[in-house]
């Protein structure tokens, strides 16, 4: 039976069953968790579709679309909304790691930081819109604003200062000051 659970606003923590220590505050916050544990969900459908994952959701949608994925951090409106298996993640800020699926150990900070990543992995994004249109490209490195913005596949590229290696689409293996 589900133990220690603190549920504010209309259908938060909704299906749950057997998890416990959870919190959900807001409106659908958690609404279809049914055995995670040790989960916070807080804003309008944060953790909404979450079933078993555990992690934290704080600001609208918030992890929205995540049903299993677990240890995610999201802190921001649409902070990996579209998030459903990927595990290990940290994202903070508007829509960081908004659209990521499966993608899994990967850090963003700042608005629209990592934010067209679906399943790339090991990737870090500090900064606004750093590594904004990075999709599949792994173990990236981006610190500043706009730093490898436009790199879709890349792979273990660094990149440090506003705007630094904005020319690399998809090369590999490249550092850029």
């Amino acid at each position: 039976t589900a133990d220690d659970n603190v549920a504010v606003g209309k259908d938060a923590l909704n299906l749950n069953t057997t998890g416990h220590s959870n919190t959900a505050i807001g409106r659908n916050a958690m609404a279809s968790t049914t055995t995670a544990t040790y989960t916070t969900g807080i804003g309008m459908n944060a953790f909404q579709s979450n079933t078993t994952g555990d992690g934290v959701a704080v600001g609208a949608f918030a992890l929205n679309a995540n049903t299993t994925g677990n240890l995610n951090v999201a802190v921001g409106v649409n902070a990996m909304r579209f998030n459903t298996t990927g595990a290990k993640n940290t994202a903070v800020g508007y829509y960081a790691l908004g659209v990521n699926t499966t993608g899994y150990d990967n850090v963003a900070v700042g608005r629209n930081a990592l934010d067209a990543n679906t399943t790339a992995h090991s990737c870090v994004a500090v900064g606004e819109s750093a590594l904004t249109s990075n999709t599949t490209g792994i173990r990236n490195t981006a610190v500043g604003q706009n730093a490898l913005a436009t790199c879709t596949t890349g792979t273990e590229n660094t990149a440090v200062g506003q705007n630094a290696a904005n020319d690399i689409t998809s090369g590999n293996y490249n550092i850029a000051m």
